[in-house]
């Protein structure tokens, strides 16, 4: 099956930028055409710099999962409570969850992932600062252990494994620095909502 990539970084960007100088046909100068289009397979911030109608730079911020686990969702802080017949969102740990943001230098609100028992995989497409916290687990970055509830540095095309949970508890949490800026919100959250389906 095809693996998504998600988007990361702080500024949202479109998915693809391509842009263009054409001289126009009477000569008068100079236009500037700009195509933005969506791709299935390329999420992330794109930096572009095109020079006679060339596409001479372009830097990808993403990463694709591999395996979800069980159950990995994004949810952000404080989640989605408005009632209303409305399933409540957000970290099953809040304090663990704020924690990670911070380590890794984000506001403790920003959206980041909670892996359920299980943990999941992760490919890298650019270099990461990342951060787990909660029930005790392994992870590993290209096969080699690294600490939770410290900073981690993910180099570019580094897989991150996060493994099933050692002891008590069943949820992890990881945050990315940056956050996850392509996912929209919804009724004023980021947060999957699993009682919705």
């Amino acid at each position: 099956p095809s693996h998504r990539p998600l988007s990361m970084g702080r500024r949202r960007t479109s998915t693809f930028c391509e842009r263009s100088v054409n001289r126009t046909r009477s000569g008068q100068g100079m236009l500037l055409q700009r195509s933005l289009r969506r791709s299935p397979t390329l999420l992330g911030s794109v930096s572009c710099l095109a020079t006679s109608c060339a596409l001479t730079r372009f830097g990808v911020r993403a990463f694709t999962v591999l395996n979800g686990g069980l159950e990995t969702s994004v949810q952000d802080y404080p989640g989605r409570r408005i009632g209303l017949g409305m399933p409540r969102s957000g970290p099953m740990d809040s304090l663990a969850f704020r924690i990670a943001n911070v380590l890794v230098g984000n506001d403790p609100c920003t959206e980041g992932l909670e892996l359920t028992l299980t943990g999941c995989r992760l490919l890298f497409h650019c270099a990461a600062v990342v951060a787990g916290t909660r029930a005790p687990t392994k992870v590993t970055v290209n096969g080699n252990e690294v600490a939770m509830w410290t900073r981690v540095v993910v180099p570019a095309g580094s897989k991150i494994v996060v493994g099933t949970v050692k002891e008590v508890g069943m949820r992890n949490y990881l945050a990315i620095r940056g956050g996850l800026p392509e996912i929209p919100k919804y009724l004023g959250s980021k947060s999957t909502s699993l009682g919705l389906g």
